[in-house]
Formats: structure tokens, C-alpha cells, sequence
């Protein structure tokens, strides 16, 4: 149902005040663009117009200056002449006493000519020795004459006639014009001095403080004028009190460069600009050049600026009012239809769906319409699929074997799906609508009201263990997801609690806990030394371990790192290996390496590492052995097995010679005793073909016995011969195939087979890896056995087969000939061994044993198995198979 109440959005204005607010804002930002850009363009006309009248003022001084001085030169020149007579006239007078000065005769010129002048001699030390004015005598010339600066002038001293341009005294206000001239033998200066009245009344006339107060009189800016002389002499000023001369280091900077000077008199906020006037006099002597002091005060143009910005900022308040009158009645008309779309969304906010929103002028707003009306629907949509998917979450609720419980803030229940009524014993109707909660072996509400208080806004879900008791009593552990909902203000409304029983879990976790402690128990008792790393810093160091690395009792590697323990040079490669394990590389899980002692000393250690499983994470288990010792013996041996190799290899030299010294025997035996059997048994051939009819009978038998005994030595010659080089031959073992070399020998005696109708049997072997020449030369000498001692049989067989045992191929020879005592079966392999008459059975009792030694050679075995008058079986192995 709507609620008939307005909600309120505390610290909300209306949208009308905000856009009157805006554009407020942006007509302030108009105006006072208007307003700056205004006043800068008056106030830098202003600054234009101001330096115009300046640069206007500063010319105008600078001519009435130069006409002033022009002028005062016109009246000035009227007195020259007789300034030159009298100076003439002293110099004459001078000559004429003998280059000295009669007392009184100056005054005499004066009175001569008429003149209001002064007569004065003034000697090479500037002291006034004779003058027409008695009180000047013995005074220095540079302190009378103010225009006279330095006595040593070169100007002053040359012969021509020296004018000084007319000079005012400001302390007397006399004006007085000053002429120099040597005189001939150069020791004294003439001076001659005019003072006249009339040259006050043309200075007067000519007045420079009057012209400059008129000047300035159009400038509001500049305050005074002041006037000096190019030595830096006060002249005049637009002030009536006494001045001061200029200042020597302005002096120095302005008469040195000649040119024109502005400084700032920071202490009173006033600028002084100093103008260099050059009059461009030549024909006297000196300058009178005048320096021209500007005061301004730039406080009287910005009182004048201000003013400006004053009256600029008033007119932008006046249009700022005008302009505010006119925008509320505006803002008021467009936000009217905004309001009105406003009202009526804020009644279907309130609950009322069906309402409509009506008609408004603007396209803008009438899309708005629209898109509202439109999300109206899907809302109603929307509330529709919440209420079908909130009737299947319950569904899915009910189903799930989680305790699953919501409560309002006061406790009371709301919910309690299936599993949660059927864990507490309790029907649905027992629970909701009622402040049900499991018991606990504290206070219950207690902690529901600690739950409520955990809860915030900002922190809206807590996960809790609690214990619980059941409807039989037993205490159960519990594991809950506690979530809250809150209000708009922030208010809780709602808890949620979906709980798990853990008890199952806690148990098994309180059992690892007691494993871990009874592990821990061994790991401290044991004599292995043992470290559980993490990080490579050590967590845990049994005494045993502790004990290795040198610490006392009650000391402990624990909290260092494991590389502290380990050398420089050899810490790179382990760090190297524990970063390659910690990122799942394989590694090898044990090492040896050097380890350092608390104290210094090192020793060598096996690591052995494994990765392990605590309740607080994982870690790296680590058992280190001092195995010192091991090394030690391992350097022993190794230098004991360098001792017996250098014995091998002199062994090795030693039996080279001797296979040497066997061959060239070897090469004798067949040489040195072939030769001599060859020659009896060639005699005695020739004995029985040649003299056969001459010999006795008895001489034949012998012949024939000689020629026979000589053949068996050398039959026992060349089997001597290779026994001697199957021990000195290298093998060449191939992959053969043992049916294909047992055919090859049968073809070799396939004459005596066929003759004596042997039969031979060969069954299916498997190959092996052996030199194919050497096994031929086994089966050759077996097959010879076996034809030799089956001759007398009826029906002689041989045959060939294998079969295995022990993991190795065993290959056999099977006869059916005379066979023998197995008494005898141990000497049956040794050289020059014969079980048999040798008239009955040919042979030189060596063929067994190079079949011996080439097994052997092989690494494998040969053994027999016979029987009197049954016959007898070779049994032989090839050693192992490579690989």
C-alpha cells in the first residue's frame, strides 16, 4: 500500500535552486570578465596616456633648460671684453714689478677701468696670495671660487684666457662669473670675478624654479624638480627650502654614462628618475651640463586606477541585480514542468505503480515521459519475477542442509528452514513468530546482543564458532555467516544466521594440534638436528640443532635467517635454490654444504629438506648431519684411490710390456718350434716314400709313429698358441644371432655329419651381445667334442638350445656320446686336461679351456653335466646383458 506521508531528503534543495544558482554563478563569471577586461583596458589606456605626458613633460624640461641657459649666455657675454681688459691688465702689471705684486695696485686697475670686479693671484698651491679683497688672502682658491674644482686643471695653466660660465651662491645669492689666466712664467693663476646686480635680475628673470613649477603643474604624478650642475652642484628646484648636492655614487653612475637613471625610494614609496641634459657647450672651459631629478609618487596614479575599478565593479553589481530579477521568474517557468514530472515519480516511488505521469511541453521531457512509464512496467515486471524467484529461493532454502535462520532485530524469528526445525527438534510453528534461540553454555541473548552490536552499515556480515546445546544435552560446535540489513538511516532491521555443525572438524583439528605438540615433543628430544624454515628464516630449532651451531642452553638459531649460517661465496647458490622451489621447479631435496658456527668455525653438512603441513600453514622441515668426518675419510680414500690408480696405471705399463714380451714368445713358439716339427716330419716322409723297400718293417711303424707325434705337437702348438692370444685379444661384443653362428659351424663339419649320420637338433635361442668371432670359436670346439666322443654310437645326436634362469640367457650343447664322472667335472677346464686314452680319442686337452676362457672373457659361466656312457651337456652364459 502507498504511504500517504511525503518523504523527505534531508540537505536537498530544489532543482530550480540549483540552476538559478548556476546561472547566477555564470552571469557573476560574465561580469567580472567584463569587468577585468574592461578595467585592464582602462587602466593600461590610462598607463599609455600617462607615459605620453611624462615623455611630453620630460622634453619640455629638457627645452626650457637649454632656452633658459642660451638666454643667460646672451646676458653673460655682454661682460667678457672688460673681463678680459682687466685680467690683461693685472697680468701687465705683474710683468712689469718683477714678477710680483705691488700692494695696492690692483685696486688701482679697478678703479681704472670702473669695473665691479675681483682681482686675485693664486700661486701653484691653491693658497690666494694677493686679491683686491683683503679677507680672501691666504685662503685656499677651491673653497672662494665654486667653480674651481682642481688647481691642477691642465686647462687652468695653458696661456689662453679661461671663462667660467656665470654662478649663483645660494647661501649669498650673489651671481658671479669667474675668467682664469696664467700667468707667464706659470706660478700664479689671475683671477678675475664679476659680480654685477644686473646678473641677479637676469637670473631672476631667467629662473629655472619658476619654469619647472609650471612644467610640472600638468603632471599629477611627479611631486619636485630639482636641478644640478654637471659637478653635482644643487641649481635649482620646484621647492623653496634649501637642498642637499646630489649624491656622489648617483653622481658617478649618471655623469659617467650620460645617460638617464631611475631609482625607487623604497622607504617613502616614491621613484626618482634622473635626466643627463647635455647643452653642448665647447668654447668654455668645463661643462654645464644640468642633471634633472624627477620625484614621482606612483601612489597618486593608482589612487586614480582605483577609482576606475571602483566605478567598474559598481555598474557589475547593478547588472548583476537586474539580471537575477529577470532569471527567477525564468527559472521558475522551466523548471515547472520538471516539478510536476518530479511530483509524479515521487508518488509512484511511494507505492503507487498505477499512477500516470502526465503530459509535459519539450521533447526532452515528453522521452523522459516515456522512459519513466516505461521503467514503471518493468518495475511492475520485476516485482512480479522477485515474488516468483523469492517463492523458489525459499524453495531452495528449505532444501539446503544449512541452519538457515532470519530474525528481526529484536530476536524474533521469522524464518527457520527445514533443516534448521529438524536439528533443534522443534516444528516450524515452535520457532517463527517467537524469540526462539539455540541454547548455549552462556548467556544466549547475550551473545545475540553481542551479534547486534558487531553489525554496521559498514561492516554487514561477521563469520563466528559458538557452541551450542542440543535437545540430548551434548555440546555441539557451531560455524555461522551472521549477514544484517539495514534501514536508509542506517538502522538494523534483519540478521540473517546460516550455520554449519563443525563439530566433526574441531575435533579432528584439536587431534592435529595434540599430534603437533607430540610431534614437537620427539622433534626436541631427538638427536637429529632439526629446523622448520619459513621464508628461509628459522620459526624452530631443536636442542640438537642449537647445540651444532654452538649455542648455549638457553640460546637458540630461532628468528635468524638460515644464510646467516651459511658462507658468502656459497649463499647465492642456495638463495638460487629456494627461490627455483618456491616457484615449483624441480629441485633436489638434499645438498651438502658448508655451515658456519656462532663461533666462527665451519663445518661440512648434509641438508635434507621436505615440505610440511602445520596448522598455522606451511613450512620446510630441514635435518642437517654434520658429516666432517665423512669428508675427511672421503679424502683419505680419494687420495688413496689417486695412489692406486698411479699403481694401475704402473701395473698397466708393466703387463703392456710383458703382453709384449708373451707376443714375441708367442712368435718364437710358433717360429723357433714349427720350424724343427716341420723338418722331422719332411724327413720322415722322404724316409717312408724313398727307402720304404729298404727299411725293416719295424722302421716303418716308427716312421709312421714319428710323422703322427710330430703332427700333435703342432696341433698342440697352434692350440697353446690360442689360448695365449684369447687372453691378450679386446673384445668386440655386437648384438649376434646364436642360431645363425651354431648353422655356420654345422656347415664347417657338415662332411663328418653327414659321414657318421649325426643328427642335430637347434632350437629357437634368443640373441645376445658378444664378439661373434669368439662365440664361433666356442661352438666349434663344443661340436668337436661332440662328434669326437659320439663316434661309437649307433645313433649320435647333438643338440642346441637355451633357456632362462636368474634373469640371464643360459645356452647349452647336448651329446649322447661316451660321457664322464662329474668327479672329474672341476679339472675338466684346466689346460692339458684329458679324461680319455689319446690313441682312443684324438686331441691336445686344451679346446675346454679356451671355451673357458672366452666365457670368462665375457663375464659369464660354464659349467657340465654328464653321465657315463648317457653323454654330457655344456651349459654357458654371456654375463649380463649392457644396459
Amino acid at each position: 500500500m502507498a504511504s500517504s506521508q511525503s518523504r523527505k531528503f534531508p540537505g536537498n534543495l530544489p532543482f530550480s535552486y540549483y540552476l538559478l544558482g548556476v546561472l547566477c554563478l555564470l552571469i557573476i563569471c560574465i561580469i567580472f570578465s567584463i569587468i577585468m577586461v574592461n578595467s585592464q583596458g582602462s587602466v593600461e589606456n590610462q598607463k599609455r596616456q600617462q607615459q605620453m605626458t611624462m615623455d611630453q613633460t620630460e622634453d619640455e624640461i629638457i627645452r626650457t633648460i637649454t632656452l633658459i641657459d642660451s638666454g643667460r649666455k646672451l646676458g653673460e657675454e655682454a661682460y667678457y671684453p672688460s673681463m678680459v681688459s682687466v685680467t690683461d691688465e693685472a697680468l701687465l702689471l705683474y710683468q712689469s714689478g718683477g714678477s710680483r705684486i705691488r700692494p695696492g695696485s690692483l685696486e688701482e686697475i679697478l678703479n681704472q677701468t670702473g669695473s665691479q670686479m675681483d682681482i686675485s693671484f693664486v700661486n701653484r698651491r691653491g693658497i690666494i696670495e694677493s686679491s683686491t679683497r683683503p679677507n680672501l688672502e691666504g685662503k685656499n682658491a677651491s673653497q672662494v671660487f665654486a667653480l674651481i674644482s682642481q688647481l691642477d686643471e691642465p686647462d687652468l695653466w695653458n696661456d689662453s684666457f679661461t671663462l667660467k660660465r656665470a654662478f649663483r651662491d645660494h647661501d649669498s645669492g650673489e651671481v658671479s662669473i669667474t675668467s682664469t689666466k696664467p700667468t707667464q712664467d706659470k706660478n700664479f693663476l689671475v683671477f678675475v670675478t664679476l659680480t654685477n646686480p644686473q646678473l641677479i635680475r637676469d637670473w631672476e628673470i631667467l629662473n629655472y624654479s619658476r619654469s619647472m613649477k609650471e612644467i610640472i603643474s600638468s603632471h599629477p604624478a611627479i611631486i619636485n624638480v630639482q636641478l644640478f650642475s654637471s659637478d653635482g652642484k644643487f641649481i635649482a628646484g620646484t621647492k623653496n627650502q634649501t637642498q642637499d648636492d646630489l649624491k656622489q655614487d648617483v653622481f658617478r653612475k649618471i655623469v659617467g654614462t650620460k645617460s638617464n637613471l631611475d631609482i625607487e625610494i623604497k622607504d617613502k614609496g616614491l621613484t626618482s628618475r634622473y635626466l643627463y641634459i647635455d647643452l653642448g657647450e665647447t668654447e668654455y672651459s668645463g661643462t654645464r651640463d644640468v642633471i634633472a631629478e624627477i620625484t614621482l609618487d606612483p601612489g597618486r596614479s593608482a589612487g586614480h586606477f582605483q577609482s576606475l575599478w571602483v566605478s567598474n565593479i559598481l555598474a557589475g553589481i547593478v547588472l548583476f541585480i537586474l539580471s537575477v530579477l529577470v532569471l527567477i521568474p525564468l527559472v521558475h517557468a522551466l523548471t515547472h514542468p520538471l516539478r510536476q514530472i518530479t511530483d509524479d515519480v515521487d508518488t509512484i516511488a511511494r507505492g503507487d505503480l498505477e499512477h500516470p505521469i502526465r503530459d509535459t511541453q519539450g521533447r526532452e521531457l515528453s522521452i523522459l515521459k516515456e522512459s519513466i512509464s516505461s521503467m514503471v512496467d518493468t518495475l511492475r515486471a520485476t516485482i512480479h519475477n522477485l515474488r516468483e524467484s523469492e517463492d523458489l529461493y525459499r524453495e531452495v532454502v528449505e532444501s539446503q542442509n544449512e541452519l538457515i535462520c532470519r530474525r528481526t532485530s529484536d530476536g524474533t524469528c521469522i524464518f527457520a528452514n527445514a533443516a534448521f526445525c529438524r536439528y533443534y527438534k522443534k516444528t516450524c510453528d515452535e520457532i517463527i513468530g517467537k524469540k526462539f534461540f539455540p541454547e548455549t553454555p552462556g548467556n544466549t541473548e547475550s551473545l545475540h546482543a553481542q551479534i547486534i552490536h558487531m553489525l554496521s552499515p559498514e561492516k554487514p556480515s561477521l563469520h563466528l564458532h559458538h557452541r551450542v546445546i542440543v535437545h540430548n544435552g551434548i555440546v555441539r560446535w557451531h560455524s555461522c555467516q551472521v549477514r544484517g540489513f539495514f534501514s536508509i538511516d542506517g538502522t538494523l532491521t534483519e540478521t540473517q544466521e546460516v550455520c554449519q555443525d563443525i563439530s566433526e572438524r574441531i575435533e579432528f583439528e584439536n587431534a592435529l594440534k595434540e599430534s603437533e605438540g607430540r610431534f614437537r615433543n620427539l622433534i626436541e628430544k631427538s638427536p637429529i638436528n632439526i629446523a622448520i624454515l619459513r621464508a628461509g628464516e628459522i620459526v624452530y630449532a631443536n636442542p640438537a640443532l642449537g647445540s651444532l651451531l654452538g649455542y648455549e642452553a638457553d640460546g637458540s638459531p630461532v628468528g635468524s635467517s638460515f644464510l646467516t649460517f651459511i658462507p658468502e661465496e656459497q649463499r647465492k647458490t642456495l638463495a638460487e635454490r629456494n627461490s627455483m622451489r618456491n616457484a615449483g621447479a624441480p629441485v633436489p631435496n638434499e645438498y651438502e654444504t658448508l655451515v658456519t658456527r656462532i663461533d666462527g668455525s665451519m663445518f661440512h653438512c648434509h641438508v635434507l629438506v621436505s615440505e610440511i603441513e602445520l596448522s598455522d600453514g606451511p613450512a620446510t622441515i630441514a635435518y642437517l648431519t654434520d658429516i666432517t668426518r665423512r669428508k675427511v675419510a672421503e679424502e683419505e680414500v680419494s687420495t688413496l684411490y689417486a695412489d692406486m690408480e698411479q699403481k694401475v696405471r704402473v701395473r698397466t705399463a708393466e703387463l703392456s710390456r710383458a703382453n709384449k714380451e708373451l707376443e714375441s714368445f708367442s712368435y718364437s713358439v710358433s717360429h723357433d718350434l714349427k720350424s724343427p716339427l716341420r723338418a722331422i716330419d719332411g724327413y720322415s716322409s722322404i724316409l717312408s716314400q724313398k727307402y720304404a723297400a729298404q727299411l725293416p718293417d719295424d722302421a716303418k711303424i716308427y716312421l709312421t709313429k714319428i710323422r703322427q707325434n710330430t703332427l700333435y705337437m703342432a696341433d698342440l702348438i697352434n692350440d697353446v698358441l690360442e689360448l695365449s692370444r684369447i687372453g691378450r685379444v679386446s673384445l668386440k661384443k655386437e648384438h649376434i644371432d646364436i642360431g645363425k653362428i651354431v648353422r655356420e659351424v654345422i656347415d664347417e663339419f657338415s662332411s663328418d655329419i653327414t659321414d657318421r649320420n649325426v643328427s642335430v637338433k637347434i632350437a629357437q635361442m634368443p640373441p645376445c651381445a658378444a664378439d661373434p668371432l669368439l662365440v664361433h670359436l666356442v661352438y666349434s670346439n663344443l661340436i668337436s667334442n661332440a662328434l669326437k666322443f659320439s663316434r661309437n654310437r649307433a645313433h649320435p645326436l647333438i643338440e642346441f638350445g637355451s633357456y632362462s634362469k636368474d634373469g640371464q640367457v643360459v645356452y647349452f650343447v647336448k651329446d649322447n656320446g661316451i660321457g664322464f664322472d662329474m668327479k672329474y667335472a672341476d679339472t675338466l677346464f684346466k689346460v692339458f686336461t684329458r679324461l680319455h686314452n689319446t690313441a682312443e680319442y684324438e686331441g691336445t686337452g686344451i679346446g675346454l679351456a679356451i671355451v673357458s676362457r672366452i666365457i670368462e672373457k665375457h663375464g659369464g659361466k660354464i659349467w657340465v653335466d654328464a653321465e657315463p656312457g648317457v653323454g654330457a651337456t655344456f651349459f654357458f652364459t654371456f654375463g649380463p646383458e649392457p644396459g
